[in-house]
């Protein structure tokens, strides 16, 4: 990758923002290590600004892995990747190019970054609607990513939860937390 195309990556990774200079986005270089720097920093940039900062200033890694809502990404992230994984696995095969090229997407869609590394609208119905879905979850709240967040997305299934808890049991009281704080 020349000078050129290294800042506009990266500019456009920090703001997942996905615009590329090559029209075969990141396909186009077909270069492990770039697409990890890049996969790295989609990661990065998903996550909520606020974590970013307590952990630079108090300088203690703690709050990383205290995260609610970074726990959710990831788990997400690792649980769509293996999804699609499995399913390829079993309907064709897969080689260390094909699980490097769903990784990758698997976190530009749900960075809602868009940077491509392979024609996902060529695979199998199910890993493209799997995209699909991940597309609209995002990332974390305070970030650059767009859909609609983690932290929204987490919060529904507790409130969804809960109202089935209240149809079993009428008359109890029960609070939506998120880590110890009850969420109003």
């Amino acid at each position: 990758m020349n000078i050129f195309d290294a800042i506009c990556h990266s500019f456009s990774t920090i703001a997942t923002g996905g615009f590329s200079s090559r029209n075969a986005s990141i396909a186009f270089f077909d270069n492990p290590q770039i697409e990890l720097v890049i996969a790295i920093f989609m990661l990065m940039a998903s996550i909520n600004f606020t974590l970013h900062y307590r952990v630079w200033v108090e300088r203690r890694l703690k709050f990383i892995f205290a995260d609610i809502e970074l726990k959710c990404l990831l788990s997400i992230i690792g649980v769509a990747t293996l999804a699609i994984l499995c399913f390829t696995m079993f309907n064709g095969g897969i080689d260390s190019t094909t699980l490097r090229k769903i990784v990758f997407q698997v976190i530009s869609i749900t960075t809602t970054t868009g940077f491509t590394v392979d024609d996902f609208p060529n695979w199998l119905p199910l890993p493209q609607l799997i995209i699909l879905a991940l597309m609209f979850i995002g990332g974390c709240t305070g970030s650059t990513s767009g859909g609609l967040k983690n932290l929204r997305i987490f919060l529904i299934f507790k409130v969804v939860g809960r109202e089935f808890q209240r149809m079993v049991e009428r008359r109890g009281i029960f609070a939506i937390r998120l880590g110890d704080q009850v969420i109003p």
